[in-house]
């Protein structure tokens, strides 16, 4: 229904405080002989901006691809989602009506995400903004170093190089062709390690970081001899080896 918002001289009238609708108005003239008919009719729609949604995002990623997602807004018509890498400058990667992106393709790196919602009376204010650490598994192995042979009596060193993404190393020993035990996961690049019983000590190593770890390298054997003459094996029977023999020195 029609209500009066004004009678008094004036050709304007300031509004303030409405919702979102269609507003009519209509105006007649007066005086002390009474008033005309009335105007035609005018119409202001008002569309407020809609509120701001919230961005979803996975913590951490190995692969450079995932969803980027945020939630629904009443009054928004189109949703717009920004994207910057390593607290560079922000860049849309995606603006229509639905509420998740694809991203892929990603390199190693920190991506901050943030959206905001719009409709035809504006965009609401940036969403807070949530982050993804890509970090890829290191691709390459490394290089492992070890003597041929040793003997019960002698410390030996297992060796291996740097690769550039690591942040851990994982040792692998067998003995005898047996299944592989972990006897080492840390950082730095080089084991002392001994053995009390004869047989053959095979030692592989891959790099590990955040996003996993990457190939094994090749595997390197250590024939272990009894410097007694016979050790411990006898007709072919050997005791249970050290198969994880404590780390004597890491350097």
């Amino acid at each position: 229904s029609w209500s009066t918002i004004h009678n008094a001289a004036g050709t304007s009238k300031s509004v303030s405080g409405l919702t979102n609708g269609s507003y009519e108005y209509r105006v007649r003239a007066c005086n002390e002989g009474g008033c005309s008919g009335y105007s035609n009719i005018d119409t202001t729609v008002v569309t407020h901006p809609p509120d701001g949604p919230t961005v979803s995002t996975p913590a951490a990623d190995n692969n450079g691809a995932y969803s980027v997602s945020w939630s629904s807004v009443s009054t928004a018509t189109e949703y717009r989602l920004e994207q910057r890498k390593n607290g560079g400058s922000w860049s849309q990667i995606y603006s229509g009506t639905g509420l998740s992106k694809a991203v892929s393709g990603l390199t190693n790196g920190t991506y901050d995400y943030r959206a905001r919602a719009c409709n035809a009376g504006g965009c609401s204010g940036y969403s807070a903004t949530d982050t993804t650490v890509v970090t890829f598994p290191p691709s390459s192995a490394p290089t492992l170093t070890a003597p041929t042979s040793a003997d019960t009596a002698t410390n030996f060193t297992v060796s291996w190089t740097a690769v550039s993404t690591a942040t851990a190393y994982e040792l692998q020993m067998g003995f005898n062709g047996a299944g592989w035990t972990t006897v080492y996961n840390s950082s730095a690049r080089s084991v002392t390690r001994s053995h009390n019983f004869d047989g053959s000590y095979d030692y592989r190593v891959r790099a590990c970081n955040a996003g996993g770890c990457g190939p094994f390298s090749g595997v390197r054997r250590v024939q272990v001899v009894d410097i007694g003459g016979g050790g411990p094996c006898h007709e072919g029977v050997c005791p249970e080896p050290d198969a994880v023999n404590p780390i004597e020195e890491e350097s």
